[in-house]
């Protein structure tokens, strides 16, 4: 039996490549893939802290229930 093998050098580049941006700033709490892995698309790659965000929307929630309040307080007062 007759084997025949060759031995190469090379290098490797992916057909595609992309950039990645965040649609929002903020501090990365997790990476849900690996370098190298096929992704998909809609595939969530990153898991940004969401802390000051909460903070944020909590405030709002609290300036709209002031708001909601004081708007029924102004209407009892008018009628």
């Amino acid at each position: 039996s007759i084997s025949q093998w060759d031995s190469f050098n090379g290098r490797i580049e992916a057909v595609e490549s992309v950039q990645l941006r965040p649609r929002v700033s903020g501090y990365i709490d997790k990476v849900n893939y690996t370098d190298g892995q096929e992704v998909k698309k809609g595939q969530v790659l990153f898991t940004i802290d969401d802390r000051t965000y909460r903070a944020a929307l909590e405030q709002a929630q609290a300036a709209l229930a002031r708001a909601k309040t004081q708007a029924s307080l102004a209407q009892s007062e008018a009628n």
